[in-house]
C-alpha cells in the first residue's frame, strides 16, 4: 500500500467518515438518557472522533504530501454514509465506545502510514501565532455549523438516521466543492492567509442557511417544496417511459407530509447548508498542509465541548412574545464568527505579506452576520396542520424545549419537537404502565419506596403515583435546568408535586449506590407528522434507547418503557420484558431490571427479543413518516417470543403484521384492522384453568371493544362469548356480545348478558341506558322505563335520558311521559320525535 498513496489516503478517508458516524452518542447509555442525551455528552462523544482525525493528519507522512484533496473528502462523505445509513452497526455501552475510540485513532495512525523524509525538504512548521489562530478559528466554525446544524435538524423527525442524513449531505457538498473550485483557491494568495481567512468566511456564510430556514414559515415551507415537486415532473415522467429504471417513481410528493422523508430531508439540508460548505469545502480542497487542517480541527473538538455550557449560560426561557423579538441562533452565529475572525487577526500579526489583506477579511468575516442582524428563527413544526404556539420556549444544551398545547387541549412538553409527555388519549396507558412496572416492587418496600421518574413528570402522572403511596418522587433528566419551570406551566391550578429534581450526574451516582427502590422511564414520542385524521395525531417513530446495557445496583427495582413504534438498533437481545397493547392499536414494551416480582397476575407474562429485526436507516428514511410505525411494530412484535405463552407471542406478531395506513376519515377502531389468525392464536393463549393475568384482561377488552365497534357480531360471539362466560362477570366482553346479539336482532338473549354486566356495575349508567334501548327492541317497554328511571335517580336532570324516559311512557300511553316531553322541549326544540309525539307542527325541513 505504500506504493500506492492515494489507496491509503481513501481507506483513512473511509474509517474517519465510520468513525465520525460511530461516535455519536445514542440513546440509552445509561438510565438519565433515555428519552435524551446530555448535551456535554453528545459534544465529547463527537469531539473525539475530530481529535482522533486530527491525530492522524500529519504533512510528514507520504499519504498527505498532496493534501486533504476531494477525493480524500469523498472518502470521509462515503464511510460516513455507509456507516450511518447503511451498516448502522455501534458499541452497546460507554467500554464498547471507549475501544472505538482508540481502536479507530489507532487504525487511522497506521493507515497514515509512516514518516518519510520529503524530497523538497521538511513539510512547513506552523508559527504559534498561526496555530493559535486555526484553534481559533475551528472553534468558531464549530458554533456556527453547530448552530445552523441544529435549527436543520427541526426540519426532520429528529432520529439518528436523519442526523447521518443531514451530516452525509454536509460532507458531500464539501466534496464537491473541494473538487470543483479548490484547484482554482489554490491559485490565489498565500495558503497561510487563504486557509484560515477561508474558514472564517465559511463560518459566516451560515447566516445564508440561518435565512434560509427562517422563510419557511407554514406558508413558506408548503410553497418551497411545492415547486421543488413540481420541477420533478419531468424526471419522474422521463422514469416511467424508461419503466423505473432510475428508481424515480419511489420519490413521494413533496409536501408538509413527506418531511422526514429521504428526499425531503437531503433537499433541505442542501439548501440549508450549501453556501458554508461550498466556501469550506473549496479552501480544504485548496490546502496542501494538513497541519493547518489539525489545528482546526482541535479547535472544532473545542467547540463542540464549549457550546453546551455556552448554551446553558446564555439561554433564558421565554415566552412567546418574547420568542418573536429573540434571535438566539444569529447569537451564536455572531459569537462565532467573532472566534473565527479573531483567529485569523491572530493569524495575521505573524504573517510577513499580506497582513492588511488577511486583517481586512477577518472583519468581513466578523460583519458578515450583520448583513441580517438579529434574525429571528425558531421552528415549531410548520408543517404540522394545526399551528403550534407554544407557552415556554427554552433553547437547551439537549434541544429545543417547548411546553405548547396539543390538538386536545392537553398542555404536553416538547424537545427538538419530539414529545416527552402523553396526550389525554395516552393517560390511561401510561397509567398502566406505571402501575404494572410498581407492581414489580416486593411489597415489603413499598410503603417507603424511594422513587426515581426518569422523564418529565405530569398532573396525570403525579395523580397515578399518589395514588400508589409515592408522594414525593425524585425526576431526572438531561433537561432537569428547565423542570422547575416546565412543572410550573404543567401544573397550573394543581397541588405542585413533592420530591427533588436531581441532576442526571446526581441521579446516576445515586442509583450507583443503590438509594433508590423503583426507578422508572416512560416512552417517548416523535415529532408531529401532517395527517389528517379523524380520530386523532399521528406522531413520528424515535430512536429506541440502548437498553441492553441498563443495569441496576443493590436491591433497585427498574422498568424501562419504549414505544414498538421506535426504531430500535438492530440484532438487539432485550429480556425480560413486559408489554402493553393500547386497543390493539398500540404496543409498548418495557424492559425490567433488579430483583422484580413476579407479579405475573397483576402484569402479565415475560417476553423477549432474541434479536431485533428492523429496517436500517436507510429503509427508514426512505418510507413515509405516517407508514414507519407499522413497519416497526411488526419488527418489534415478529421478534418477540415468550417460553411460557408462545400463543400470544404468534398472535401479536400476525396482529401487528396484519396493520396499515387506513383512510383518515375512519374512526380509531376502523384503522385497526383484523387478522382472523391472530383472533385463533388469542383464542388459543387462554390458559385452559385458572383466571388470566392483567395483560390477557387488557387484551380481551380491547378485543371486545375493537370488535364492537368494527360491528363484528360473529367474531364476538365466537371467540369473546366463551371467554365472557367462562370468566362472567366481565362487563366490557358482556357488553360487547349482548352488541352483538342486538346486531343479530336477538334482544332477548342481549338482556341476559346487560344484566350480567349491571350486577358488576349497578352505578354505571350508560349501561342503563343500554339495557333500556334493548329493553324497546325486546318489546318489554315497562322494563326500558325501569332502567331509565334508575338512571335519572343516578344523575337527576339530565336531558337525553329525560328525553328518552318522555317518549317511552308516551309510547305506554302513561301521561307522564307529556310531562317528561314538555321539561325537555327547551333543550330539543327541533327534535321532530319529541314534537310529533306532543303533537305540535315540525318544521317542513325537518319533517322531509
Amino acid at each position: 500500500m505504500d506504493r500506492f498513496p492515494w489507496l491509503r489516503r481513501l481507506a483513512h478517508g473511509l474509517v474517519a467518515g465510520a468513525l465520525l458516524s460511530g461516535l455519536r452518542a445514542p440513546l440509552g447509555l445509561d438510565w438519565t438518557q433515555l428519552a435524551a442525551v446530555q448535551g456535554s455528552t453528545a459534544a465529547l462523544f463527537r469531539a473525539a472522533a475530530l481529535l482522533a482525525i486530527a491525530l492522524s493528519l500529519d504533512p510528514a507522512r507520504p499519504v498527505w504530501r498532496a493534501g486533504a484533496s476531494a477525493s480524500w473528502m469523498a472518502a470521509v462523505c462515503a464511510g460516513y454514509a455507509l456507516h450511518g445509513l447503511v451498516l448502522d452497526v455501534t458499541p452497546g455501552g460507554r467500554a464498547g465506545y471507549a475501544l472505538l475510540l482508540v481502536a479507530g485513532t489507532m487504525l487511522l495512525r497506521v493507515l497514515a502510514g509512516r514518516r518519510a523524509p520529503e524530497a523538497g525538504g521538511a513539510p512547513e512548521t506552523l508559527a504559534r501565532s498561526e496555530r493559535l489562530g486555526l484553534v481559533l478559528v475551528g472553534l468558531g466554525c464549530a458554533l456556527t455549523l453547530e448552530s445552523l446544524a441544529h435549527e436543520m435538524r427541526l426540519f426532520t423527525m429528529a432520529t439518528s438516521a436523519d442526523d447521518a442524513l443531514v451530516g452525509s449531505v454536509f460532507l458531500l457538498l464539501l466534496a464537491l466543492a473541494a473538487a470543483a473550485f479548490g484547484p482554482l483557491l489554490a491559485k490565489l494568495g498565500n495558503e497561510r492567509a487563504r486557509f484560515a481567512a477561508g474558514l472564517a468566511l465559511g463560518s459566516a456564510t451560515t447566516l445564508a442557511g440561518l435565512v434560509f430556514l427562517a422563510q419557511l414559515t407554514p406558508a413558506g415551507l408548503h410553497g418551497y417544496l411545492r415547486r421543488l415537486d413540481a420541477s420533478f415532473g419531468w424526471l419522474r415522467a422521463l422514469d416511467s417511459r424508461l419503466g423505473g429504471a432510475l428508481g424515480l417513481s419511489g420519490i413521494p410528493a413533496l409536501d408538509g407530509a413527506s418531511i422526514g422523508t429521504l428526499w425531503t430531508t437531503a433537499l433541505l439540508s442542501a439548501a440549508t447548508l450549501v453556501v458554508p460548505a461550498f466556501v469550506l469545502g473549496a479552501t480544504l480542497g485548496a490546502a496542501r498542509n494538513v497541519a493547518r487542517l489539525a489545528h482546526a480541527l482541535v479547535g472544532a473538538a473545542a467547540g463542540l465541548v464549549l457550546l453546551p455550557s455556552l448554551i446553558r449560560a446564555h439561554a433564558q426561557p421565554l415566552g412567546l412574545d418574547e420568542a418573536r423579538q429573540a434571535a438566539f441562533a444569529w447569537e451564536l452565529l455572531v459569537a462565532g464568527a467573532t472566534l473565527a475572525a479573531v483567529g485569523v487577526a491572530t493569524l495575521a500579526f505573524g504573517l510577513a505579506r499580506g497582513r492588511l489583506a488577511t486583517l481586512a477579511t477577518a472583519l468581513i468575516a466578523a460583519l458578515v452576520p450583520w448583513i441580517r442582524p438579529h434574525e429571528v428563527l425558531w421552528s415549531f413544526s410548520p408543517w404540522s396542520v394545526n399551528q403550534v404556539v407554544p407557552e415556554l420556549v427554552w433553547s437547551t444544551a439537549e434541544g429545543l424545549l417547548t411546553v405548547e398545547r396539543a390538538r386536545d387541549g392537553t398542555s404536553t412538553l416538547t424537545l427538538d419537537r419530539k414529545r416527552l409527555t402523553p396526550l389525554r388519549l395516552e393517560e390511561a396507558a401510561d397509567e398502566r404502565r406505571l402501575r404494572s412496572a410498581w407492581a414489580l416492587l416486593p411489597e415489603a418496600q413499598r410503603a417507603h419506596a424511594r422513587v426515581l421518574l426518569i422523564g418529565q413528570l405530569t398532573p396525570a402522572r403525579m395523580r397515578v403515583l399518589r395514588s400508589l403511596g409515592v408522594t414525593a418522587p425524585d425526576r431526572s433528566a438531561p433537561w432537569h435546568a428547565a423542570m422547575p419551570a416546565v412543572e410550573a406551566l404543567l401544573f397550573r391550578g394543581e397541588e405542585p408535586p413533592g420530591g427533588a429534581i436531581v441532576e442526571p450526574g446526581g441521579a446516576r451516582a445515586r442509583l450507583a449506590d443503590g438509594e433508590y427502590d423503583w426507578v422508572v422511564a416512560p416512552a417517548i414520542r416523535g415529532p408531529i407528522v401532517t395527517w389528517k385524521s379523524e380520530s386523532h395525531e399521528i406522531w413520528g417513530s424515535v430512536d429506541a434507547p440502548r437498553l441492553s446495557a441498563l443495569e441496576l445496583a443493590g436491591e433497585t427495582v427498574g422498568v424501562a418503557w419504549v414505544e414498538a413504534d421506535s426504531r430500535g438498533p438492530r440484532g438487539a437481545e432485550l429480556a425480560p420484558l413486559l408489554l402493553d397493547v393500547e386497543r390493539l392499536e398500540w404496543l409498548a414494551l418495557g424492559l425490567v431490571r433488579g430483583p422484580a416480582r413476579e407479579a405475573l397476575a397483576e402484569v402479565g407474562p415475560r417476553f423477549e427479543v432474541a434479536s431485533l429485526a428492523g429496517p436500517s436507516p436507510l429503509g427508514f428514511l426512505a418510507r413515509m413518516p405516517q407508514l414507519r410505525k407499522f413497519r416497526l411494530e411488526d419488527a418489534w412484535a415478529s421478534s418477540m417470543t415468550s417460553t411460557t405463552t408462545p400463543a400470544l407471542a404468534s398472535g401479536l406478531a400476525l396482529h401487528f403484521h396484519a396493520q396499515k395506513l387506513s383512510s383518515p376519515g375512519e374512526s380509531r377502531a376502523q384503522q385497526i384492522e383484523l387478522d382472523e389468525d391472530a383472533l385463533r392464536a388469542f383464542f388459543s393463549a387462554v390458559p385452559s384453568h385458572g383466571e388470566l393475568d392483567a395483560f390477557a384482561r387488557e387484551l380481551w377488552e380491547s378485543l371486545a371493544w375493537l370488535l364492537a365497534e368494527k360491528r363484528e357480531p360473529e367474531h364476538l360471539l365466537v371467540y369473546v362469548e366463551p371467554i365472557a362466560e367462562r370468566f362472567a362477570p366481565w362487563p366490557e366482553l358482556d357488553r360487547a356480545v349482548a352488541r352483538a346479539y342486538q346486531e343479530l336482532l336477538e334482544p332477548k338473549t342481549a338482556l341476559r348478558f346487560l344484566a350480567r354486566a349491571r350486577t358488576a356495575r349497578p352505578l354505571d349508567i350508560e349501561l342503563l341506558l343500554e339495557s333500556a334501548r334493548c329493553a324497546e327492541e325486546n318489546g318489554d317497554a315497562v322494563s326500558a322505563v325501569g332502567f331509565l328511571e334508575q338512571a335519572l335517580a343516578l344523575q337527576p336532570g339530565r336531558p337525553d335520558v329525560e328525553r328518552a324516559l318522555g317518549l317511552t311512557l308516551t309510547r305506554l300511553g302513561d301521561e307522564r311521559g307529556r310531562e317528561w316531553l314538555e321539561h325537555v322541549l327547551d333543550d330539543y326544540p327541533t327534535d321532530p320525535e319529541l314534537l310529533r309525539a306532543l303533537g305540535l307542527p315540525v318544521p317542513e325541513a325537518e319533517g322531509h
